[in-house]
């Protein structure tokens, strides 16, 4: 049963991660979602993908910036090396969907 992936088993939520400039994140799931503490600081993230991530596969990262704009930044295991912005005092969710080598950004929403 530990091989079933979302969404016939649970999505992979991971432990809030702590504020840090590079932040590693291992996805092994169909849907894989990362609470990110609020960045003090532009942060990239970096993936590891496991070779049994399929195309599809959808990643959330839910991150805030402090009382100044954040960026996120995207790392290794994203198709393009660009960042994300923050706003000031907010939640981001930024949603990337797997195209079977890396994944492609392709939305942000501002959560409050």
């Amino acid at each position: 049963m530990s091989n079933l992936k979302w969404p016939f088993a649970a999505a992979d939520v991971q432990a809030s991660v702590a504020d840090a400039a590079t932040v590693e994140v291992t996805v092994t799931n169909q849907m894989t979602i990362v609470p990110v503490d609020t960045m003090a600081q532009d942060t990239t993230v970096d993936l590891s993908v496991d070779s049994g991530v399929e195309a599809g596969a959808m990643l959330l990262i839910k991150a805030g910036s402090d009382g100044t704009a954040r960026a996120l930044v995207q790392g290794t295991g994203f198709s393009y090396t660009t960042s994300q912005a923050g706003t000031i005092s907010k939640i981001k969710h930024f949603l990337y969907v797997f195209n079977g080598s890396t994944f492609d950004h392709v939305a942000t929403v501002t959560a409050n």
